[in-house]
């Protein structure tokens, strides 16, 4: 388990976080800029001196400052990987992941330097000088070079800034498949909602150099109290396992905690995890059971809360939620249609989902 509990004044700005993580998996830190995600990653690297409180990693305390404990950055197994890749340029691939490996401060024997290779993609490039990668090849040999120092915590700070959308959607599950491989906890700075639907387990988000909320990726992404829900572009993550597989229909059939879907083409094997994403304007409702459609699928849901959106380009429409506490979809739609229905809290509705709107990793 990792336990935090810290302070870190720096000129007018100060932080003041306090968390625990008790499961591998991808740990999201994100709000808006200036909100001290870096700082926060640094000061548990121990790259912040002004840092007060404590960070324990299992049975070790990085620090404690009432015993006056503070660790320095080489005596905390923590790998870094910044925005910038930050590779030696007199060595090449094959270098730069070897000077991690003879540095490790203690190796484990759960993976080799072969299987980070295979998770991120980069046997071809293993006799490459750094200048001769491309950036988002750059960030995925620093992303192994951190796992291969065999650290305790992983921290990434922003690392597919700067890169398109078309470059960094692959380098993303790459970095998931790793950090779910090694099973080492990672703490993933990041402003962008991409970054968050594909990589995340869990979510801090952090307002003012505080976090003000430290949960599941599917509850953070539908909270009212937070901008993600009340965005155009909002969208639902949904945690499953695959079915089976319809090969005359080309489908493959998921298991959820709301109900099964069906999505067009082939994911997975039959028990595989998987994450699946819908976004908002994707689902509709109606009172009664519709007739088979094509590509929907459909839930009996009861409505668990209905507001208008906070944001003022979002005019006439509603943000309904249908489930329970544990397990909901989100959905947006026109404030006519919800007066016309009469829906209200407790409800019990038909949720209709365009399969071909949904995402499947």
């Amino acid at each position: 388990m990792i336990a935090v509990d810290i302070t870190c004044r720096k000129d007018s700005f100060a932080l003041a976080a306090k968390f625990t993580l008790d499961q591998p998996g991808i740990t999201a830190v994100c709000g808006v800029s200036g909100t001290g995600k870096t700082t926060l990653l640094r000061a548990l690297a121990g790259l912040e001196p002004q840092a007060q409180g404590v960070i324990r990693v299992g049975e070790e305390r990085w620090l404690d400052s009432a015993a006056k404990v503070h660790l320095h950055t080489h005596r905390r197994s923590v790998g870094y990987v910044f925005q910038d890749a930050r590779l030696f340029p007199h060595l090449n691939v094959l270098g730069n992941l070897d000077y991690a490996l003879k540095r490790a401060v203690e190796k484990k024997p759960g993976y080799s330097l072969h299987d980070v290779v295979e998770w991120l993609g980069l046997h071809e490039l293993m006799g490459r000088m750094p200048h001769r990668l491309s950036g988002g090849q750059q960030r995925r040999v620093a992303v192994a070079r951190a796992l291969l120092a065999y650290p305790k915590l992983l921290l990434m700070d922003e690392p597919l800034n700067g890169l398109d959308v078309e470059n960094s959607e692959p380098i993303a599950q790459h970095i998931r498949h790793a950090a779910l491989q090694s099973t080492i906890p990672v703490l993933y700075a990041t402003h962008t909602q991409p970054e968050l639907l594909a990589l995340a387990d869990r979510v801090i988000y952090m307002e003012n150099g505080a976090p003000v909320f430290h949960g599941g990726l599917p509850q953070v992404l539908r909270d009212p109290a937070l901008p993600f829900v009340h965005r155009a572009d909002g969208c639902n993550v949904i945690f499953g396992r695959v079915s089976h597989h319809d090969a005359g229909g080309q489908l493959t059939h998921l298991e959820t905690g709301l109900g099964k879907l069906a999505v067009p083409g082939e994911y997975g094997r039959p028990g595989d995890a998987v994450r699946i994403v819908i976004p908002m304007n994707a689902v509709s409702f109606s009172r009664q059971e519709p007739a088979p459609s094509s590509g929907s699928n459909l839930l009996r849901l009861p409505i668990h809360s209905i507001a208008t959106p906070r944001n003022e380009k979002l005019q006439g429409v509603q943000n309904v939620v249908a489930g329970s506490a544990q397990e909901a979809l989100a959905a947006r739609i026109t404030t006519h249609s919800c007066l016309k229905m009469e829906l209200k809290a407790g409800d019990t509705v038909y949720a209709q989902i365009k399969a071909v709107a949904i995402r499947v990793t």
